[in-house]
């Protein structure tokens, strides 16, 4: 067995093959860590023609800090997940510190089983198949930020020790010195990593918006287009929620600057007007008045990007 807490750093999702098209909506979403190398996920989808599988399987167990389980009624019916993954996974998170997270796929009795003792990303009265395509999007998005949240390293929100106290003159040794050297320094990599990844966060949605807003067409009258307009305001809705989400867990670790959230809660501002935006029947003016603001948001967040792009390459 090769498994130590140091060593367990992948993501393991473990799945039903009725349940496949789940697992494709949760790959998309952390498609970009994994371009990143960011994270380092695992499904029986990796298994190789002519591997063997079994042992596949148990040597991707071995290295997993985070369990993905897509919770179904035939995840809990398979005897071989039950078996060869369940099992040694929770032993994992019991013994070595792996962590589960249960995501409700499909209404199952979840509750009534030992895995309710971990805490599942949705609730069992909302299952992923239940919900709206914006609503699972959502879903995926936050489960994507929480596995990459679980491998980072637990950093506590406290400024790091400037390099000059490391020299006091006096008693101190020189290997003193630089073993707190390689600590400061570790420590600092570390601050460095966690903040590039909030920082990808934010950009990452504001970009989902951006995207949404340049494919839709943008003739001055839309009163014709009513799924435009909605597609725009849930669109709006829902990167309000995302970027309130990462802005609130960065500012806890007191991982992002003053002026860049404050700029971050300015285009958040100006999404919740958009979203709370009415219509008339006025000719198409309030359509007009709607499409000024989203071009007016949507610059704004073109030089927010930037602006997080240049503190990226600094670190």
């Amino acid at each position: 067995m090769v498994s130590s807490s140091s060593t367990r750093t992948k993501v393991f999702i473990s799945y039903s093959h009725k349940d496949a098209k789940y697992l494709e909506q949760l790959v998309e979403h952390l498609a970009s860590y994994e371009r990143n190398n960011l994270i380092e996920s695992w499904s029986d989808k990796k298994i190789t023609a002519g591997a063997q599988w079994r042992e596949e399987i148990k040597r991707a167990i071995e290295y997993t800090k985070v369990a993905v389980l897509l919770i179904s009624p035939s995840f809990l019916a398979s005897k071989f997940i039950v078996e060869n993954e369940l099992s040694p996974l929770l032993h994992a998170a019991e013994k070595e510190g792996a962590i589960i997270l249960p995501v409700i796929v499909r209404p199952s009795n979840f509750e009534d089983t030992e895995l309710a003792n971990f805490q599942a990303v949705n609730s069992p009265s909302m299952p992923v198949a239940k919900m709206k395509g914006y609503q699972r999007d959502t879903l995926w998005a936050k489960v994507a930020r929480d596995i990459r949240e679980a491998l980072l390293p637990q950093l506590e929100a406290k400024p790091l020790v400037p390099s000059y106290s490391l020299f006091p003159s006096g008693s101190i040794g020189e290997k003193e010195i630089i073993e707190r050297v390689k600590e400061e320094e570790a420590q600092t990599d570390e601050i460095s990593r966690a903040r590039k990844y909030y920082l990808d966060q934010l950009m990452f949605s504001m970009l989902s918006f951006l995207n949404t807003w340049k494919s839709l067409p943008k003739e001055e009258n839309m009163v014709t287009h009513p799924d435009y307009l909605k597609s725009v305001k849930s669109t709006a809705a829902r990167i309000t929620i995302d970027l309130n989400d990462i802005l609130s867990r960065a500012q806890v670790k007191n991982l992002l600057d003053e002026e860049l959230a404050k700029k971050t809660q300015d285009v958040m501002a100006e999404l919740q007007i958009l979203e709370a935006k009415p219509f008339y029947l006025d000719g198409g003016k309030s359509v007009k008045e709607f499409n000024n603001l989203a071009d007016t948001i949507a610059s704004n967040m073109e030089n927010l990007i930037e602006e997080i792009r240049g503190r990226m390459l600094q670190l």
